[in-house]
């Protein structure tokens, strides 16, 4: 099925019946931010109304995130990183 088209999951109503539990990991990167932004919403947003339509034990979502998390997109971190280091901001000169 694919997630980005309401009907296509629309589609899937039988095999959607049994799902409880998620783990979303879908993503497509975006050279510009509002554009990342509005694409990985639509994922999400399909994926769950969907899900709370057809799939009445539908419980829980989980993510998985990667290095964006720490900002792993705007250039190289010290190695290793650890929790404690602060956030990297985005710079003039960094990558969206």
């Amino acid at each position: 099925m694919d997630i980005q088209s309401p009907d296509s999951l629309g589609s899937a109503s039988d095999w959607l019946r049994d799902v409880t539990h998620v783990f979303f990991a879908a993503y497509q990167e975006r050279p510009d931010a509002a554009d990342l932004t509005q694409v990985n919403v639509a994922l999400l947003r399909n994926t769950v109304e969907a899900l709370e339509k057809h799939a009445p034990g539908f419980r829980h979502v989980s993510f998985i995130q990667g290095g964006k998390t720490y900002g792993a997109q705007f250039g190289l971190s010290k190695t290793p990183a650890k929790e404690t280091d602060p956030r990297r901001a985005r710079t003039p000169s960094s990558p969206t």
